[in-house]
């Protein structure tokens, strides 16, 4: 990507979430997160959601939990979702979430049985962070 990310339009930066270079990946998050902000919701959700890219849905997905916007649902979608990278940051942003209902609980309790050993390791570290 050699477009100024600064300067950028919400959907230049989307794009530039499924970038190869993960410095223009972060970048981009930092922009839609902190300079565009509740303006790119709706096209970060779209993003995080209907997106054939596994590495520009899981940008999305950050760039609407630093928003606040990422809904239990979502977060769920990601949880059960067959591709272990979105399980993996599923179980990472569970892991930074303040409180969990006792569903996300429960899932995060499944996770520890994940067959994938980093989203199982992103499980136990979510339940870890959730002691109450």
């Amino acid at each position: 990507m050699k477009d100024d990310l600064s300067t950028a339009s919400a959907e230049q930066l989307i794009v530039a979430l499924a970038d190869n270079n993960l410095t223009v990946r972060r970048l981009a998050t930092d922009a839609l997160s902190d300079r565009l902000g509740d303006a790119a919701v709706e096209r970060l959700r779209a993003a995080a959601r209907d997106n054939a890219s596994p590495t520009l849905r899981v940008h999305s997905a950050w760039a609407l939990h630093r928003l606040g916007k990422w809904t239990a649902a979502e977060l769920e979608g990601f949880l059960t979702n067959s591709d272990p990278l979105l399980r993996l940051h599923g179980y990472r942003i569970l892991s930074e979430t303040k409180s969990l209902t006792p569903e996300l609980t429960d899932r995060a309790l499944a996770g520890a049985r994940d067959a994938d050993p980093l989203a199982l390791r992103a499980a136990a570290d979510a339940l870890g962070q959730h002691t109450e």
